[in-house]
């Protein structure tokens, strides 16, 4: 059984307090980010978004999900640090989601992370391994480097046996794709490389136009720069009891 995304928002981290630059919890923040680069606890950098938390982030994925139907792989990829009390997202959503899920973390990948999370979770569902899988992909611009997202966010994917789309393949390779994409493209607001929209960019855009892109098959698309991959996802558009 192909994987089928039954759904994708963007999470309105938008309406949590957040956490001023003030805060214990920030100057701590700080304090760890100085290991890295020198100089970063002092900063304008520590006023970028609001401060929002990846646990934060987990509760509200955590309440979008149907808890009616266990989840039986949950996977967060984790696109910039956590400014948080250096938390452990997986475990977290795990603990709150349906079914006492199988965890795994991805991190370090940049754009090309979410890619790889769908991957692994369409395979599992393709090998019967697991009938439903969340993805969670988590990014927050306080940070001290020039190479930063514009602004905290979080999308969320989830994957099982019903939906409109059907995961029909999907690659992460070193190289820019050539020729053109199998279906209609889709990519982040700044086009493959995504720039400032990071590595959540694209599945941004996708949850955007979700809800006008039924009986639409839709080839998704971008480019890690800085590991120099090429990513790219096939969802083919079909009923939701037609076999794939």
């Amino acid at each position: 059984m192909n994987a089928r995304v039954e759904q994708i928002l963007i999470l309105p981290v938008d309406t949590l307090p957040g956490h001023g630059p003030d805060t214990r919890m920030m100057r701590e923040y700080a304090e760890r980010a100085a290991f890295f680069e020198p100089g970063a606890e002092e900063g304008s950098w520590l006023a970028r978004g609001r401060g929002v938390t990846f646990e934060e982030m987990v509760e509200l994925a955590a309440k979008a999900v149907d808890p009616a139907e266990p989840v039986d792989l949950a996977v967060t990829v984790a696109a910039t640090a956590d400014c948080g009390d250096m938390g452990y997202p997986g475990s977290l959503l795990g603990h709150l989601l349906p079914g006492r899920p199988t965890v795994l973390g991805l991190a370090d990948q940049g754009v090309a992370g979410p890619f790889t999370a769908v991957r692994v979770a369409a395979d599992r569902i393709a090998r019967g391994d697991a009938g439903r899988a969340v993805v969670l992909v988590l990014e927050q611009c306080r940070v001290p480097s020039e190479v930063r997202p514009a602004r905290d966010r979080a999308v969320l994917v989830v994957l099982g046996g019903r939906g409109t789309h059907a995961v029909e393949a999907v690659e992460v390779r070193r190289g820019a794709f050539d020729g053109p994409p199998r279906h209609r493209l889709v990519t982040s607001a700044r086009g493959e490389i995504p720039g400032d929209e990071g590595a959540t960019g694209v599945w941004a855009a996708l949850a955007e136009r979700w809800p006008d892109l039924a009986g639409t098959s839709v080839t998704v698309r971008a480019r890690e720069e800085g590991l120099g991959y090429g990513c790219r996802l096939d969802l083919a558009a079909s009923l939701p009891g037609e076999p794939r």
